[in-house]
């Protein structure tokens, strides 16, 4: 498997095959930091009873998912607008978007494949003709065949409609191994699934960042869901990502007749 080394390179596998893999993005104490907080979220979920496993979503209890992750800790706030995260996502949605979710994986030794899917599917209905969705998992672990690295359906990126997959799918998926610290940035089209589990004592803690274009509905309401304090000290620059202060006008405000308008000259004008 050939490693794309250049953002060039990388937006051109994303746009040919719909993924692409960046090793090394976080190491050393970045790295700590991820998993120190994904510890700290997983420990806050049991403690308020959270639901851990999703039924209808994954198999069994040994897949682990931890929602709500961003006021958990300062690396996560710090992890959505790293420069590489922020490069990667533009490369595929342009200068507007919004981060939709952040949540994690856990899948332990014995967790079986979910579900074939797409991930743009959960915020917009087909037909699906432009990538307005991508999703960036990062790696807290290796991630191999063995310990269910994630799989994916090459060439379904270029599917429109649910009805273009099949029963079959699944059994035509290629793993995407990774290295902890690395990012394997998705087209939002692209259907895959989680891999099962075949390890003796190996999980897979992996984090979830789904980003949308900036007209559709993030899938968490930030302005509900983040404390008083963590949205107070928020740089303008994450707020912004999460729609907290300007919603979708900056798409509006874009456009080169909206700007015209502005200045008192309305191309439309009769």
């Amino acid at each position: 498997m050939t490693i794309a080394s250049s953002l060039e390179e990388r937006t051109l596998q994303l746009r040919e095959e719909g993924w692409v893999t960046v090793p090394g993005v976080f190491t050393g104490s970045q790295l700590d930091a991820l998993r120190e907080g994904l510890a700290i979220a997983l420990d806050a979920a049991r403690s308020e009873g959270q639901i851990l496993f999703r039924e209808g979503v994954d198999v069994n209890d040994r897949s682990v998912r931890v929602l709500h992750l961003l006021d958990q800790h300062p690396a996560f706030r710090d992890m959505v607008e790293y420069r590489t995260v922020r490069d990667l996502v533009s490369s595929v949605l342009g200068a507007h978007y919004l981060l939709s979710s952040l949540s994690a994986n856990i899948s332990l030794p014995g967790s079986e494949s979910m579900g074939m899917h797409n991930d743009l599917m959960a915020v917009l209905p087909e037909p699906w003709l432009a990538p307005y969705g991508t999703n960036l998992f990062i790696c807290l672990d290796d991630m191999d065949e063995e310990n269910g690295a994630t799989r994916y359906l090459p060439g379904s990126h270029r599917f429109t409609t649910n009805d273009m997959a099949s029963d079959d799918d699944l059994r035509r998926t290629v793993p995407i191994p990774a290295s902890a610290g690395s990012i394997v940035a998705m087209d939002g089209r692209l259907w895959h699934t989680s891999g099962a589990n075949r390890s003796a004592d190996r999980p897979r803690r992996i984090l979830i960042a789904f980003y949308v274009a900036s007209f559709i509905r993030t899938q968490y309401n930030w302005g509900a869901l983040l404390p008083e304090p963590v949205k107070g000290a928020l740089s303008s620059s994450l707020r912004q990502l999460l729609g907290l202060d300007e919603g979708n006008m900056g798409v509006r405000l874009g456009y080169a007749a909206f700007s015209g308008t502005k200045q008192g000259v309305d191309p439309h004008a009769h």
